[in-house]
């Protein structure tokens, strides 16, 4: 569990909204370029955590359609290859260590997913009138059904360890978990805005 999560700490610097502009040399030339609603800077970040978790074995890769609605219908998503217990060496490596690997993992989603979610509330309080895009709701869901499995793989491994957590193991599970409900508060909110701004639209 050596590899370090993508930073993004980058991302933000290229704004939280859609509507920043960037300038690109051609030679001579000089053009100033509108960023896309591709380039959202929360959607980059969102995608990030994806690939990260992937790669720190928090997740499995992601199977598309199919993995969402298992996820939704039974809370847990279709799994193959590795389990997180087996890549940190449940029932190999010491117990403590274990623990310890499972709080310093849950502590990097939770601080990420906290990153995220900062860049969401600052679109919420932005008052224009395409400050929550479909683009920028749908990736934010997304990432909250991924720190959701992300959730699920440490709660196995503690399940699997059988014994209860060391205090900052279960401490950074907690701050795991507050940050969840936190990002789930938020897509409530974005869900909201997003509706309100459609309807606006029509009338």
């Amino acid at each position: 569990m050596n590899q370090r999560f993508v930073p993004i700490a980058g991302i933000i610097a290229l704004g939280i909204s859609g509507c920043a502009t960037v300038t690109e040399f051609r030679g001579e030339e000089v053009a100033i370029v509108s960023l896309t609603e591709e380039q959202s800077a929360l959607r980059v970040a969102t995608s990030d955590f994806g690939e990260a978790a992937e790669a720190r074995g928090w997740i499995t890769q992601s199977s598309g359609l199919l993995d969402l609605a298992s996820l939704l219908v039974d809370g847990q998503a279709q799994t193959s290859g590795q389990s997180y217990s087996e890549l940190i060496g449940v029932g190999m490596r010491p117990v403590d260590e274990v623990m310890r690997t499972i709080g310093a993992d849950a502590t990097d989603a939770a601080g990420h997913l906290s990153l995220i979610s900062g860049m969401a509330q600052t679109m919420l309080l932005d008052d224009s009138e395409s400050r929550v895009t479909r683009a920028d709701l749908m990736a934010f869901e997304q990432v909250l059904v991924k720190a959701r499995k992300c959730r699920n793989s440490f709660s196995r491994a503690e399940l699997d360890v059988g014994a209860a957590m060391i205090p900052t193991a279960q401490s950074a599970l907690d701050a795991f978990d507050a940050e969840i409900m936190r990002a789930h508060t938020l897509a409530d909110l974005m869900v909201e805005a997003y509706t309100q701004i459609e309807a606006s639209k029509v009338s």
